[in-house]
């Protein structure tokens, strides 16, 4: 089934409004047509709904000129900024993709990595080709988040473990058909957003001093056309094609060798979280 892309549909609707404002305007004022000649000469039921179908023809446009406001000067789609990505529903978002999901971030969720792992297991029983970047766990660049954001939760390099961890358990437990769609690497930098793509469309934050990813604001973008979109794309592919592909099965050393021989890196994770990672990493390796 083809799907119709959001900004498509967008402005198919407009001119469908535009022309039917169109034609309520002439119809109610101009000669020939005269919609109000008609009710001048005749106090008919007909003449009534004639009025009746200008006034809404006249309300369609109003309408045009409401979905116009969201546009700028140069015709693009401005993002509507939504408060916090932990009142968006991630997992129902990506359930409906339909030939890709891309995750991008500092690490899955811990709360949900077992609830998207389940949503994944059926996407990718579909063919759908599931792709997810996060960063090294072993990597120091995860020390600049501050760590009072995540008290009561895991330091993010253990999140990142935990996340290296249970995917390399959930590939495992795939048919080796499916495991091939399911695709996972790590980056020893920061991302400057999360992202979460699914085909034609995606969600993104801004990584922010003061929040942890999930409570960040966050906006929802079409992939395609003008608009942030398709650069969030293209940042994506970029670190993609960049990563380590340790994530499958190196093991902690490993991945700290990958951090001390990456230039654009500067020293390395403190000992009692490098033992936290190592123990979380277990025998996945």
């Amino acid at each position: 089934m083809t799907r119709i892309s959001p900004s498509l549909w967008s402005t198919v609707r407009e001119w469908l409004l535009g022309a039917v404002a169109v034609f309520g305007v002439l119809w109610t004022l101009l000669e020939p047509l005269g919609g109000f000649s008609v009710v001048d000469a005749h106090t008919s039921r007909t003449a009534m709904d004639y009025l009746a179908l200008s006034l809404a023809s006249l309300f369609c446009g109003a309408a045009v000129v409401a979905l116009r406001t969201r546009r700028d000067p140069e015709g693009e789609l401005r993002s509507i900024l939504h408060h916090s990505r932990a009142r968006f529903d991630v997992a129902s978002f990506v359930s409906e993709a339909e030939s890709r999901i891309c995750v991008l971030g500092l690490s899955l969720p811990t709360f949900s990595t077992e609830q998207l792992a389940e949503v994944f297991r059926e996407r990718l029983a579909a063919r759908v080709t599931v792709r997810i970047l996060f960063v090294n766990p072993m990597s120091p660049v995860l020390l600049q988040r501050p760590r009072r954001l995540y008290t009561g939760q895991l330091a993010p390099s253990a999140a990142a473990a935990n996340t290296l961890a249970t995917l390399r358990r959930f590939r495992l437990s795939l048919p080796a058909e499916h495991a091939e769609y399911l695709q996972f690497r790590v980056v020893n930098l920061l991302p400057v957003t999360g992202l979460v793509v699914r085909d034609q469309e995606c969600i993104w934050n801004p990584y922010l001093l003061r929040y942890t990813g999930i409570r960040s604001p966050y906006m929802k973008e079409p992939t395609e056309g003008q608009g942030i979109g398709p650069e969030l794309i293209q940042y994506f592919q970029d670190l993609w094609e960049g990563a380590d592909t340790l994530a499958y099965q190196g093991t902690a050393a490993e991945l700290r060798a990958s951090v001390s021989s990456d230039p654009a890196v500067q020293g390395e994770l403190p000992g009692p979280d490098s033992v936290t990672v190592e123990r979380i990493l277990g025998d996945t390796a």
